[in-house]
């Protein structure tokens, strides 16, 4: 992922998941970015250093490179090329459970990426109507 948190495992008695976990993990999830894939087979997602038309059009020619990349870990690059529009945060979560079966804690530890995917507008939250 972005970086690494602490959350409780799922099966940690006595500790409740946040709500905003269960509502953010209802929606479906599509990327914005551009991506690639590292030559470790990691997702490099593409972020343009400017994002206003002005900004961009003056300073991007004068750089070097008009873009930075983002490397997302095994599980991050797991849930980014899940994150198509079709499935949500749940089914997302039970595709990286099947890849990783070994880690329990995936679904807390998805909720916070997503959020924090979608607060950097790499990925949109789309709620079902």
């Amino acid at each position: 992922m972005l970086h690494e948190e602490k959350f409780p495992k799922d099966d940690t008695p006595g500790i409740p998941e946040p709500a905003w976990v269960g509502n953010l993990l209802a929606c479906r999830f599509r990327t914005l970015r551009a991506s690639e894939r590292g030559e470790d087979g990691q997702i490099l997602v593409i972020v343009p250093r400017f994002d206003g038309a002005i900004l961009r059009r003056f300073l991007s020619p004068i750089l070097r490179q008009p873009n930075f990349r983002i490397r997302l870990d095994q599980t991050g690059s797991a849930a980014w090329e899940l994150c198509d529009g079709t499935r949500t945060g749940e089914e997302i979560a039970a595709g990286l459970a099947l890849v990783f079966p070994d880690q329990t804690d995936l679904r807390l530890r998805l909720g916070p990426f997503l959020r924090t995917l979608a607060r950097q507008k790499h990925v949109v939250a789309l709620r079902e109507e």
